[in-house]
């Protein structure tokens, strides 16, 4: 009997602490069909040497990430094109603490291939969608 009181409280401290993590505004990102999980900012910081940069959302909050040799850029040219400043989308794979990043997209390019151009909200994009620019299928 004792062992079953001292689990529920600690089971209930850590069902208070996932569902705090998952509504703290800015720290989660948009999910999309993809399995993967989208961030967008402006860079704040880059470690060319770490292979890592961080990114603060549009709520302040600044959100760190790693890349390696498996991370894709687009409209960027690698870790050494991001510049302070820059907004960019960064996905992750959906559970990834590590949060590396698999892809990493600078905003604003219009060569047809960029999946936010400047005109409305894709069909696709989910309810609440606060990405802005609009976006295309691949989200």
């Amino acid at each position: 009997m004792t062992r079953t009181r001292k689990a529920v409280p600690a089971l209930f401290a850590v069902t208070i602490a996932c569902l705090a993590m998952a509504a703290a505004p800015g720290f989660a990102g948009a999910e999309s069909g993809s399995g993967l999980r989208s961030f967008h900012g402006k860079v704040r910081n880059v470690n060319r040497q770490a292979d890592r940069f961080s990114i603060r959302n549009a709520n302040g909050t600044r959100i760190r990430f790693r890349v390696n040799a498996a991370t894709v850029f687009r409209h960027v040219a690698g870790l050494a094109g991001l510049s302070r400043g820059m907004r960019v989308e960064v996905k992750i794979r959906r559970g990834d603490d590590s949060r590396l990043a698999r892809r990493v997209e600078a905003e604003g390019a219009d060569d047809g291939t960029d999946d936010h151009g400047g005109g409305g909200h894709g069909a696709n994009d989910p309810p609440g969608d606060d990405h802005g620019g609009g976006h295309g299928a691949d989200d």
